[in-house]
């Protein structure tokens, strides 16, 4: 087989822990505290072996800042994808269809 024909896996992860600036407002996110900075390393050191050929984010700090350490360490660059933020405190209380749709669309782009 082929590179261009290999089977690929896909990781979907968490960002590391951060420190919230607001909980009341997941979207704001927060900065990543030493214990998410670490979480991330090990993470990387789980996946460091494998050929790792992307790192995708959404656009939430947290989550954005958890990307570009991986990616970095991993000698890529984040990319960011609109529909991988996670659910805002509005998705939460109106249960809006609208979040699981735009979680596989970004899916499906990828």
């Amino acid at each position: 087989m082929s590179d261009l024909q290999c089977a690929a896996t896909f990781l979907v992860v968490a960002p590391g822990d951060d420190r919230q600036a607001d909980p009341a407002f997941p979207d704001n996110g927060g900065a990543l505290s030493d214990q998410g900075r670490g979480q991330v390393h090990q993470l990387v050191g789980q996946v460091r072996t494998r050929r790792v050929a992307a790192v995708y984010s959404s656009r939430v700090r947290p989550a954005l800042e958890s990307a570009e350490l991986a990616a970095s360490e991993l000698g890529l660059a984040p990319v960011v994808v609109d529909g991988l933020q996670e659910l805002s405190a509005d998705d939460l209380a109106l249960g809006s269809p609208d979040a699981g749709r735009r979680f596989t669309e970004a899916i499906e782009a990828i």
